[in-house]
């Protein structure tokens, strides 16, 4: 007997990193993939609408008993379900339990599987579900960007800045740097004419109107677009920061007050700080100069860079999707 497993992703994000495996699924085991309203269009694009449906009643309405969610607003809204989780990023944490991250208990208990992108994450959740069936897969989303080669413009890079969204309330890691680098942004855009801009789709529109669009800085909405297009990437606090090092083309780290760094709570802050040049916001000329650093990309930065990638990432073969898929098949498929 075999069950078929719906998906739920509300953001435009959560549908990405998912949405690898709902494709690669068997027809047998695929359900529903439930999206919300605003990114329907986006998830269209990329799916057979066959497949697709738009939902804002919450708990989930459907007869299936399985759902698929990578976030723990989703996983909330899927209700009394067999849940399958799945982080949609590299499952960073910050110590203080909060239920977005995977340090957390709380909602996750309900979980009938958590899908772990790394050994980080699987030790975290073993630690408070040891009874809980779960499976270190890796990242599907990062399969298609595996063992190709990105050759870098250094002498005239396309540089793409982002921010995370400013989320107060948890610890001031999760804080956006974005307000101590808003001034020198014009500044760097005449410094590196091709410059663009980006962020968390929660601040993004901000970001445009406050900055970019005033300044005559493009835009790209899409991450999958900067990964092409970008000879350099430079955030805040992002699982991103490390999604574009696996592409083993030069980041840039940007710190700011809020980020203690007597504290240390995960990769970023601060074990593995080191897979690119950190810049502090205390005078434009030394960001300059940490992403001319950068775009050298000599050979120690690129061992950092590696050594934290390695890590972040327990596979690089592109056959995330696969283990995936392995495990959901087994966890669906009942003797």
């Amino acid at each position: 007997m075999i069950y078929k497993v719906d998906f739920l992703a509300t953001e435009k994000h959560f549908f990405d990193h998912s949405v690898p495996i709902f494709k690669k699924l068997p027809e047998d085991y695929r359900g529903t993939f439930f999206v919300g309203s605003a990114i329907y269009g986006h998830a269209k694009r990329h799916l057979n609408e066959k497949y697709l449906k738009t939902t804002t009643k919450y708990p989930l309405e459907s007869s299936r008993e399985y759902v698929l969610v990578n976030a723990v607003g989703d996983l909330r809204k899927a209700g009394p379900k067999h849940v399958i989780y799945m982080e949609h990023g590299v499952g960073l944490s910050y110590g203080n339990l909060n239920p977005s991250y995977c340090d957390s208990s709380g909602s996750r208990k309900h979980v009938k599987m958590f899908l772990c992108p790394n050994s980080y994450v699987f030790e975290r959740v073993n630690r408070n579900f040891p009874t809980i069936a779960k499976k270190t897969v890796g990242i599907p989303y990062m399969d298609k960007y595996a063992n190709r080669i990105f050759k870098v413009n250094k002498k005239n890079p396309t540089i793409v800045i982002s921010f995370h969204w400013d989320c107060k309330g948890n610890n001031n890691f999760t804080r956006s740097a974005y307000n101590h680098y808003r001034n020198f942004i014009p500044k760097l855009k005449k410094e590196f004419p091709r410059l663009i801009g980006h962020g968390h789709p929660r601040i993004l529109a901000e970001l445009d109107v406050a900055t970019y669009k005033p300044f005559d800085i493009p835009v790209i909405r899409n991450f999958s677009d900067v990964v092409e297009k970008a000879d350099l990437y430079m955030v805040d606090n992002s699982s991103t920061l490390f999604e574009f090092a696996f592409t083993n083309k030069p980041v840039v780290v940007m710190n700011c007050p809020y980020y203690n760094k007597k504290m240390k709570v995960n990769y970023r802050f601060w074990e593995y700080a080191d897979i690119g040049v950190n810049v502090e916001p205390t005078h434009l000329q030394g960001i300059i100069d940490g992403i001319y650093e950068a775009l050298e990309d000599s050979e120690e930065q690129q061992f950092k860079r590696k050594k934290a990638v390695e890590a972040t990432f327990t596979f690089l073969d592109g056959k995330c999707t696969d283990r995936a898929v392995d495990a959901l098949k087994k966890l669906l498929t009942f003797r």
